[in-house]
């Protein structure tokens, strides 16, 4: 839990900033796939994210798409930020996808549902993994989930490939950003 001086959840020009002491770790290296003692586990940092995401939107569903800002190698964090709320959403290239995210399926008070599988993707799953340095998973977008249709299943259970249903607007569609550490 964050120390008596910090404060858990800010909101600032529409992103919920959401402090995780426990997701500071050395880039070097990956603690989470670690032997011993010096293992991380995600299981506690996903909690703090769906407690912030739970208490922001409790009354629906949504689904939730999370990317590490240093894999947007032309763009620094807060300007990816920007561009992201400019255009309601990830940069989109031309690599011919079928789907414009992978993202994960997140209903309120359903206890199955949670941020895990981002986090296990991210830091257990090849390639995501053994990637050096290895960061975090630092801004998390959240759609409306009526926007989107599934297109097909994702590399790690609960994490999905979706795309914009043709009716519905890219940047309405996009209800929220929320950015760690």
């Amino acid at each position: 839990m964050p120390r008596d001086n910090e404060q858990f959840v800010r909101f600032h020009d529409g992103v919920t900033y959401i402090s995780i002491p426990e997701y500071r770790f050395d880039s070097s290296r990956n603690p989470f796939v670690e032997m011993g003692v010096n293992r991380e586990r995600p299981y506690g940092i996903a909690r703090y994210l769906d407690i912030a995401l739970l208490h922001q939107f409790m009354h629906g569903d949504i689904l939730i798409c999370g990317v590490r800002s240093t894999d947007f190698e032309l763009l620094n964090r807060k300007d990816l930020i920007q561009q992201i709320q400019e255009s309601g959403g990830l940069p989109i290239n031309d690599l011919g996808l079928d789907y414009d995210f992978e993202a994960l399926e997140f209903s309120p008070f359903v206890a199955s549902f949670s941020t895990l599988p981002f986090f296990d993707l991210y830091h257990k799953s090849s390639p995501h993994a053994e990637k050096r340095p290895h960061h975090p998973v630092d801004i998390w977008l959240i759609f409306d989930v009526k926007a989107y249709e599934q297109v097909s299943k994702g590399q790690v259970a609960g994490v999905n490939r979706y795309r914009l249903r043709p009716d519905y607007d890219r940047h309405s569609s996009l209800l929220s950003l929320a950015v760690i550490n």
